[in-house]
């Protein structure tokens, strides 16, 4: 293994030990040190990503490491931190087998993203929600309820559960807009963006956090949205024309 590859990797092996200790900490009933760490992987994976293309050390060795630590700090960890935080590690069998299904559909799709990493180069978007943003976006949503101690039903959030399983297996495109870097003039603009985030993110860093993931988890949805009455509009105009 050539030594430019050691640091992305450390980077991986850092968000699967947060992954870890996660599970690690629902077991002691430590809800918010657990929400906290699945976050502070995220943070690991984009660093990973980041750092492999800016030393040009992307291998295959390092895509699988990274989508099997994928798995453990946004697949395994959240289902059993929101698992344990509605029912106390308690047995429910409905419950068991929506986040059996969440873990399975964030499996898939980190199997879809390996094969079409091998077939492209360059992309512009995600197909699908990446498994990341979901598991990050139930671990920031724990972590509010749990800081300002908020009751929520339980129906409705396993329900949030399926939704963001669908969206990881869909083929709905979620574009690449954040920690994007340009060599244009354009990069300017986006460090502005990202210090203004910074700076919004220190207000209430719970709050934000959760909604600048939940924005990007419904971003997909709303360009298809757009995507089909666009395309809808302009048949139903070229129509209005000829007739």
């Amino acid at each position: 293994m050539k030594k430019i590859q050691i640091l992305p990797n450390l980077f991986t092996t850092g968000n699967l030990c947060c992954g870890f200790l996660s599970i690690l900490f629902v077991f002691r009933g430590e809800i918010l040190t657990a929400c906290g760490l699945i976050l502070i992987a995220n943070l690991f994976d984009i660093l990973d990503g980041k750092i492999a293309r800016l030393t040009k050390s992307t291998t295959s060795f390092g895509v699988q490491f990274d989508s099997l630590s994928d798995l453990v700090s946004f697949g395994i960890a959240p289902a059993t931190l929101v698992y344990a935080y509605l029912f106390q590690h308690a047995y429910h069998r409905l419950a068991l087998i929506i986040f059996c299904l969440y873990v399975a559909c964030g499996a898939l799709r980190l199997a879809r993203f390996n094969v079409q990493v091998k077939s492209s180069t360059e992309k512009k978007y995600f197909t699908g929600l990446p498994i990341p943003a979901a598991g990050s976006l139930i671990a920031s949503f724990i972590l509010v309820v749990s800081s300002y101690q908020l009751v929520i039903p339980k129906v409705p959030l396993m329900i949030a559960i399926i939704v963001l399983s669908y969206l990881m297996i869909s083929t709905i495109a979620y574009h690449i807009f954040v920690f994007e870097t340009t060599r244009n003039k354009r990069s300017f603009s986006y460090l502005v963006t990202i210090i203004l985030g910074i700076s919004f993110i220190a207000i209430s860093p719970e709050i934000i956090i959760f909604i600048i993931l939940l924005l990007f988890a419904f971003s997909g949805p709303f360009y298809l949205l757009r995507k089909t009455l666009a395309a809808y509009f302009k048949k139903y105009s070229i129509l209005i024309r000829k007739s």
